[in-house]
């Protein structure tokens, strides 16, 4: 059919493939809704759908259905649902109820269904349009990963609408090439995410990434324990947004004239450690969209050992543990029978014992061992 829109549907529909294309750091449960909005509007339907689990979020957004659909949907129908295999036989994944209808054994098949006559009846949306990416499977690989499928819906409350009819259809197809890369970018960057976030957990320092104006996206677990074993935490989370703050502002003015350093640093002490704080423009030049900040926390500081390391990795009693601890903190054995509320004499003979399981003739040497090993 000869499509014709007016100046308001092409506004819209512009604005339904940007937000489709939109970057995808923004939340997903929040783009789904935006989009949702969008197209709702476009196609003049009184309510929405939009499942596509990703990651953590919850696995669809609705817009003017209660929460009980989504949830009575994939708990009871979307094993059962007699729409899903005639959608896998539309090609574009672009279909309506009208149209499903057209290929059903009798016509009126669907309509009669249960899954209609019990859910979508209980709900009082019987006219459907939208868009299908179904479920693919496979082992995640550094160039292709298993999609868990996407269902785009707009609904009427009765059917026979004409926005539902060949000209809704004909808008959909225009936007399914932003539809199926909208989706498909969103599946393949939050798969991508979830190998870099393994690796940042391996990571020894604190490592934060941000989007290209400052939000965060990730935070790693090493930088969530600095964060709850440090008493001065709000210091270290201070010196985090300064440098944050001097990479966002770097980005900003790399998009007229790269600066000749895109990076920025910082050290801190606290009572109970040092820190140096790095920012990093990372993910290709700053000036480009799909940039990302990069802030590693390293304590400088070296990180103590537990007592009970202690004793499993040198055979030190618990008293024999907590010596030696207090050692490598460069303190006299006379502080330390203060601190331990023991005899000096005591201490003597705990120092001798450590340095003989440790095999080392001096309190530098001790220290070292405890620190580093």
């Amino acid at each position: 059919m000869r499509l014709v829109l007016s100046l308001s549907e092409q506004t819209r529909l512009t604005a339904t493939a940007r937000t489709l294309l939109s970057p995808f750091d923004a939340p997903i449960d929040q783009w789904r809704a935006d989009v949702l909005d969008h197209l709702t509007i476009l196609l003049g339907a009184e309510a929405g759908g939009f499942m596509l689990p990703v990651g953590e979020a919850p696995p669809y957004t609705l817009r003017q259905l209660p929460d009980e659909f989504g949830q009575e949907y994939i708990e009871t129908y979307l094993a059962i649902d007699e729409s899903l295999p005639m959608i896998q036989s539309v090609p574009d994944g672009v279909w309506s109820t009208r149209l499903l209808l057209q290929g059903a054994d009798p016509p009126t098949s669907l309509e009669r269904s249960l899954v209609y006559q019990e859910f979508y009846g209980k709900y009082r949306v019987w006219d459907a349009i939208g868009f299908a990416v179904m479920p693919t499977a496979g082992t995640p690989s550094p160039t292709a990963e298993p999609s868990p499928g996407a269902l785009l819906t707009c609904f009427h409350e009765r059917f026979g609408t004409d926005g539902f009819g060949e000209r809704g259809l004909a808008m959909l197809r225009l936007l399914a090439p932003a539809l199926e890369a909208g989706i498909g970018g969103r599946l393949r960057h939050r798969w991508s995410r979830g190998v870099l976030e393994v690796g940042f957990d391996a990571s020894r320092d604190g490592l934060l990434m941000c989007n290209r104006e400052g939000r965060r996206l990730f935070a790693n677990a090493a930088l969530l324990e600095i964060l709850r074993m440090d008493p001065k935490a709000t210091r270290i989370t201070a010196a985090i947004e300064r440098v944050k703050a001097v990479c966002t502002t770097l980005v900003r003015r790399a998009r007229d004239a790269p600066p000749p350093d895109l990076a920025a640093a910082a050290e801190i002490r606290t009572a109970r450690a040092r820190y140096r704080i790095q920012g990093n423009i990372a993910g290709g030049e700053a000036s480009e969209p799909g940039s990302t900040i990069l802030v590693s926390v390293q304590r400088l500081t070296p990180q103590l050992p537990t007592p009970e390391q202690l004793q499993e990795r040198w055979g030190f009693t618990g008293q024999e543990s907590r010596v030696a601890l207090l050692l490598a903190q460069g303190m006299t054995n006379g502080k330390i029978a203060e601190a331990l509320g023991l005899k000096s004499s005591t201490i003597r003979h705990y120092t001798e014992s450590v340095f003989s399981k440790l095999r080392v003739h001096s309190r530098a040497e001790a220290a070292y061992k405890v620190l580093c090993h």
